[in-house]
């Protein structure tokens, strides 16, 4: 009997512990996250570290709120984080820090003129959060790729924010033999098709599935594939032990096909269509072009395009204009 209350006063200490542990984590870390309420009697901006207000800011001398990345790496390991900053002009930015001292404890964001209120990997989350607050207090929003967006042009498409940005005045491009990329216009609504072959991708294509199949021959695991008499245990397991071949040689076929078979981008009837990818253009709000990816931002996620498969490298540049001008051309029509 005494054994049993022992037992049961451990498990409740240890629930406990595990308990007052969480709770210290989070009031720990919530005591150091920025929060920005807006005071309707006084139209003052509220902002405070966890509790503790630090400081009562005017929304006009906030020049705009700022979504930015970075990255962060070690010997094992490299991150990117999303984030999303107060930014204030530079003559300001000394009288703000001098006035609330308090605001010092928190991060500054790259060029050391405004504040990060929110980082997470998750860029959507961080963009979700930025256009609240956007809309919120009415202070413009830049994306990361500096679009300067006011805060009732934030659910804007793409195409009518970036009115008298593009120039189209030579678009769509007449093709000739040999162009690498091809724009045309018909029934099917305007379609854009590369006609460049990236054969960089090959060398390392090769020689991973050189070393892959050495690898193979070497280690003798194929021999597993003639056991007498195999049963389907005995050939789930060979298929285990050697999936690393099986994926050498998907990837040995995959990329070559793509390579020289690039899916084209077509726009109709107000929806970009790229493979099984299906956007309506309305909804595109951003385009990014960013680690050899082209990105369309929408409220819902982001879709992407690796370009590397699309055109070669050395044309990546004139595929993503083409991209961005093809969605600006048939978004105006």
């Amino acid at each position: 009997m005494e054994d049993e209350s022992l037992l049961l006063i451990l498990g409740f200490v240890s629930w406990g512990s595990i308990f007052g542990i969480i709770f210290v984590y989070i009031h720990f870390f919530s005591s150091k996250k920025l929060k920005i309420k807006k005071n309707p009697s006084t139209n003052l901006l509220e902002v405070f570290i966890g509790k503790d207000k630090i400081a009562d800011l005017n929304s006009s001398i906030i020049q705009e709120i700022k979504l930015s990345r970075f990255s962060s790496s070690s010997s094992k390991s490299s991150s990117t984080n999303y984030t999303y900053s107060l930014v204030f002009n530079d003559n300001i930015i000394g009288q703000i820090r001098s006035k609330f001292p308090k605001l010092d404890k928190m991060e500054m964001d790259s060029l050391k003129l405004g504040f990060r209120i929110e980082t997470s990997p998750d860029s959507i989350k961080i963009r979700e959060r930025a256009e609240q607050l956007s809309k919120f207090t009415g202070i413009p929003l830049q994306s990361q790729d500096g679009i300067l967006r006011q805060a009732t042009e934030l659910d804007s498409p793409y195409h009518e924010v970036m009115k008298g940005k593009v120039d189209l005045d030579s678009f769509p491009p007449r093709y000739k033999l040999g162009d690498p990329f091809e724009v045309s216009l018909g029934r099917e609504g305007l379609i854009l098709k590369s006609h460049s072959i990236n054969t960089l991708m090959y060398f390392p294509l090769g020689f991973f599935l050189f070393i892959s199949t050495m690898f193979f021959i070497a280690s003798g695991s194929y021999e597993l594939f003639y056991i007498d008499n195999p049963d389907i245990i005995s050939i789930i397991f060979a298929s285990i032990i050697n999936s690393h071949i099986f994926f050498a040689l998907f990837v040995a076929i995959y990329v070559p096909y793509r390579i020289h078979f690039p899916k084209d981008l077509r726009i109709n009837k107000g929806t970009l269509k790229y493979g099984r990818m299906s956007i309506p253009v309305a909804e595109i709000e951003e385009i990014v072009f960013q680690n050899f990816n082209c990105k369309f931002v929408t409220d819902r996620k982001i879709y992407s395009i690796f370009l590397p498969f699309f055109c070669h490298l050395k044309d990546l540049k004139l595929g993503s204009d083409l991209i961005q001008k093809s969605i600006f051309y048939q978004g105006l029509r």
